[in-house]
């Protein structure tokens, strides 16, 4: 598992969360005092930029925490390895019966061989209608 690029990746993802965290504080303030329309709209506009980013930061978080779970789980399960499963020699044997059947029918097909040569025979010319 690459641990150390998750834990990289998600040191990263932190500390830009950390970091843009005050910037929207300050912005939500920044709305709050006396100011033009038109810069009013500038601020808001900002502010939106800056919650849109904090939620896609958010969300690879979110999905990094998740794909390390799921690691965790597949590796729990025995990953790579899956062995064949043990049964009991009745189940076994009924298995064993019903591949030998089906071998026995698989060999009843063949398979069409493929064209080697071709022949085409034409018919007598005709005249073009005018």
């Amino acid at each position: 598992m690459a641990s150390s690029t998750l834990d990289g990746l998600r040191t990263e993802i932190t500390a830009a969360i950390a970091a843009i965290d005050p910037v929207i504080a300050g912005l939500d303030d920044l709305a709050l005092v006396s100011l033009t329309d038109e810069t009013l709209v500038e601020v808001n506009e900002e502010q939106q930029r800056h919650r849109h980013r904090r939620e896609l930061l958010q969300r690879v978080l979110d999905d990094l925490n998740a794909l390390e779970e799921a690691i965790r789980d597949l590796l729990a399960d025995g990953y790579p390895e899956l062995p064949p499963s043990e049964v009991t020699q009745k189940v076994f044997l009924e298995l064993e019966e019903q591949l030998e059947e089906l071998e026995k029918a698989f060999a009843q097909f063949k398979p069409i061989p493929p064209a080697t040569k071709i022949t085409v025979t034409l018919g007598p010319a005709t005249d073009k209608p005018e």
